[in-house]
């Protein structure tokens, strides 16, 4: 770590909701809660950044309230 800073490498500060412009989602576990979809539950891997741009995507795993399935019973306009 003490390499990287003196390149002005920067590990990524911990955030709650996930980003995928600067994290990379590596595993997803199920919740009943709407409002706690995407929230991220834990970082696996540490991401870096060098003037701002990403060097590396932070690993985290992250909440995923499952979508309601579409139903099949409709009517097809083209019958």
């Amino acid at each position: 770590m003490a390499i990287l800073q003196r390149l002005d490498v920067c590990e990524m500060e911990p955030q709650t909701e996930a980003d995928r412009s600067r994290q990379r989602v590596v595993d997803v576990e199920p919740t009943q809660n709407p409002s706690e979809d995407g929230a991220i539950v834990r970082q696996v891997k540490r991401g870096f950044t060098w003037h701002g741009q990403v060097l590396r995507p932070a690993g985290v795993v992250v909440k995923s309230f499952p979508e309601p399935p579409l139903s099949q019973g409709g009517s097809n306009p083209e019958d």
